[in-house]
């Protein structure tokens, strides 16, 4: 056997000693990392024969897109690809032209030619399909024509590399295959936009330089051999190549096609939220909104030029006693949005509560929120949340909402319906009184009972409730000088309201009022509660009023 005279006796102890030394740890290393993982290992090669399987199952069969989303990710792919191999041709043009200037050069001067004329008129066509992609590019490359491309690419280095095109193997054949391996078969992977014919071709060509191999005295010949490890080496590196850019294509695609499906589902949950509430905001992690928001202004009176609402916490907009139960309820959803996120890709979850918001002069009205929680490209959690006050209103959430309101429903008495056209037991729309506390007048109700505007107290409501006014009155007028009036909620139950001859029991909230004159009155929000023994008329007592 010929042997190479790059030999030096004196060091080759040393690498051996060192060579042993590393091979024995890499061996113990392999040992160790197999009995630690020989679980997982066992499952990646259950994993990689099955889709191996599947690979072979289905080679010459067509393809079939098993989902409009599976052709839609290959479409992405494949666009994506198209778009790296016109930049790949484009630079290959440039490179193909400068090769062949510098070869003409060198004819031109009688110089020493570095390459094989056969072997450069091989990759002559190579560099003329490049240059014709620069005039039309669209033309040259296409989803159709990228693997014949491809094709015609490697099988012209095949030539080149054949006997052909190239010497006998020596350190110039090697020098020549390696050129090509960097110039045009590693990044020309981006034509072929199925691995398989990567595998393909590649196998063919280190077939080709194995036979040549041995047609040249291998394994005899050190020459040879060295060539034709090169050769396995670099159609292993080009096919990993392959596989790799395949994989973060398509990888690449999923995100982008799922960043667009969460848009998609992040513009149809606005747009419906903007049909049904009178706001929607976007707040931050920490809860503030991220900008300002005229709606939210316009629903809370703070609509002055120069006000904005940006920074602000939401919670800032609620009772005391309600902000931090709001807060909660916000926050506890973006925890399991967290963990959605990290398990599952990015779902959006979605929560709607009540709670009641408090306007520049301290009038609260209740408030359905509808929560919707994702998370942006870069993990940062965004809250989408629509507001909709159903003080006068139906919530409609219902029993979805996290705290779920029974809505009371009225019944008619006595078969009689002096109020309205429907009888009460049919209305499920709550219903409000504004009452003048100084006059003791009712000035102003909803249309259903608009029968009663003007009437007194004393002709409305049960003697109790009567009294009840006249304590609420001096109760409010005692928080008022407390500056503590904004932070009580006043409830009340079992009121008899007189419509007619018949006597409802309603209950519901007050909501003191201020005219221009200062002068003090309420609001009463309720519904009609189904009749029946009536019970004694509520009181202002210290547990209707909440903190």
């Amino acid at each position: 056997m010929e042997t190479s005279d790059w030999s030096n006796p004196a060091l080759e102890p040393l690498f051996l000693a060192l060579a042993s030394l590393i091979e024995f740890g890499f061996v113990l290393g392999a040992a160790v990392f197999c009995r630690t993982h020989h679980r997982e290992i066992r499952e990646s090669l259950c994993r990689c024969i099955q889709r191996i399987s599947a690979w072979l199952r289905r080679a010459g069969k067509p393809l079939q897109d098993d989902s409009k989303y599976t052709k839609l990710l290959k479409d992405d792919v494949t666009r994506v690809q198209l778009r790296m191999s016109h930049t790949f041709l484009k630079v290959l043009a440039i490179i193909g032209n400068c090769t062949t200037l510098i070869y003409q050069s060198n004819i031109w001067r009688h110089r020493q030619r570095w390459m094989p004329t056969e072997f450069i008129l091989f990759m002559l066509p190579i560099s003329a399909f490049a240059t014709l992609h620069l005039f039309c590019p669209t033309m040259a490359v296409s989803r159709r024509s990228v693997n014949f491309c491809y094709a015609g690419g490697m099988t012209c280095g095949i030539l080149a590399l054949s006997s052909l095109g190239s010497p006998p193997l020596d350190s110039s054949t090697l020098s020549l295959s390696l050129a090509y391996t960097a110039f045009f078969r590693l990044p020309s992977v981006t034509l072929a936009t199925n691995t398989s014919l990567v595998v393909v071709f590649n196998g063919f060509s280190f077939l080709m330089l194995w036979l040549r191999a041995f047609m040249e005295g291998f394994p005899n010949n050190l020459n040879a051999g060295t060539s034709l490890w090169v050769e396995g080496l670099s159609c292993l590196v080009v096919t990993l190549v392959s596989m790799s850019l395949k994989q973060g294509l398509r990888g690449a695609a999923t995100q982008r096609l799922h960043n667009k499906k969460v848009t998609a589902e992040l513009s149809a949950a606005t747009s419906l939220l903007r049909l049904t509430c009178d706001a929607v905001i976007e707040l931050g992690e920490d809860l503030r909104l991220t900008s300002h928001s005229p709606e939210l202004a316009a629903v809370l009176l703070r609509d002055r030029p120069g006000v904005s609402l940006e920074g602000l916490h939401l919670t800032d907009f609620m009772p005391t006693a309600e902000a931090a139960r709001a807060r909660e309820l916000l926050v506890s959803n973006t925890a399991g949005t967290t963990g959605d996120l990290v398990d599952d890709g990015g779902k959006i979850s979605a929560n709607v509560f009540h709670t009641r918001l408090v306007d520049i002069y301290s009038s609260r009205f209740r408030t359905e929120v509808f929560q919707v929680c994702y998370s942006k490209i870069d993990g940062e959690v965004r809250h989408l949340i629509g507001l909709r006050d159903f003080t006068d209103q139906l919530s409609l959430a219902g029993r979805n909402a996290t705290d779920q309101i029974r809505e009371p429903q009225a019944e008619h008495v006595d078969g009689a319906n002096p109020v309205g056209s429907n009888p009460p037991s049919e209305r499920t729309d709550q219903l409000i009184l504004e009452l003048d506390l100084q006059d003791m007048l009712v000035n102003s109700a909803s249309a259903s009972i608009r029968s009663l505007v003007g009437q007194r107290l004393e002709e409305v409501f049960t003697p109790d409730g009567v009294e009840l006014f006249r304590k609420a009155r001096l109760h409010l007028l005692a928080l008022e000088e407390q500056k503590t009036l904004h932070e009580k909620t006043l409830f009340f139950g079992s009121l008899g309201l007189r419509c007619g001859n018949v006597v409802y029991p309603i209950s519901g909230i007050m909501e003191p009022t201020w005219s221009r004159r200062r002068e003090l009155g309420l609001v009463l929000c309720f519904r009609m509660s189904p009749a029946g023994p009536m019970l004694p008329a509520a009181t202002v007592a210290p547990h209707h009023i909440a903190l």
